[in-house]
């Protein structure tokens, strides 16, 4: 791994409950980060605003009581919407997502949204700034009366999941030299701050790069133990 990309962020990065449910709406900012966070959002249903009361009151949810609710998630190989909130379980309950029995699986995160609005689904799993991202929706597509931020809440927060690498091979013979690789990691940032190159890498969701290191990534080999277990 040589490069991990930036991407824009929001105003709510940590693992702090309290500072995801104060009231005050998620804001995308103009600083450029190397991860974000997959949440647990709970809805308007009476399952989901229940749980809600009890974290806000600093008390963690049982398993019983997560196991009740009914789960919109993503497929297995997203990273946010099953990867990291299944090793989000294993590391507070023993458990993953394939041991909950209520499940159903969306095939976009609007439609996970969507679920939640109409009570469908009393949780979801997603990137941290989806309700950034999908507020008006949450009004105008889904019919709430009421905005996100208050019908909404966050009751669990996972791991940094780092972005996208620029990834080298241990094999290459030209890779192996360090005075090349650091000049390669260089150009790729420099081509990145260009009126050219930043249109080029939006076009895959990339907003720059910078240096990255192995351990960044220990939380992902995590998960692809879990998985293969």
């Amino acid at each position: 791994m040589l490069l991990t990309a930036l991407r824009q962020t929001i105003d709510k990065t940590s693992d702090d409950l309290k500072i995801w449910n104060n009231g005050q709406p998620e804001k995308f900012t103009k600083n450029l980060t190397t991860y974000y966070r997959s949440c647990f959002l709970v809805g308007p249903s009476a399952k989901g605003k229940a749980l809600l009361a009890k974290v806000q009151k600093g008390e963690q949810p049982t398993w019983e009581e997560l196991n009740a609710l009914t789960w919109s998630v993503m497929g297995p190989s997203s990273a946010s919407g099953y990867m990291y909130p299944s090793l989000w379980l294993q590391k507070h309950y023993g458990k993953q997502i394939t041991d909950l029995a209520h499940v159903v699986q969306a095939d976009s995160y609007t439609t996970s949204l969507a679920r939640l609005a109409s009570g469908q689904a009393d949780i979801l799993v997603a990137y941290s700034h989806i309700r950034a991202n999908l507020a008006e929706d949450w009004q105008k597509k889904f019919g709430r009366t009421k905005n996100i931020w208050e019908e909404t809440g966050v009751i669990g927060i996972t791991d940094k999941i780092y972005n996208d690498t620029v990834s080298v091979s241990k094999a290459s013979k030209l890779m192996d030299d360090e005075k090349f690789r650091k000049a390669f990691g260089e150009a790729l940032i420099e081509i990145s701050k260009t009126p050219e190159g930043a249109k080029v890498l939006k076009s895959l969701g990339h907003w720059g790069y910078d240096w990255t290191e192995s351990k960044n990534y220990d939380a992902e080999r995590e998960v692809i133990k879990m998985l293969k277990k």
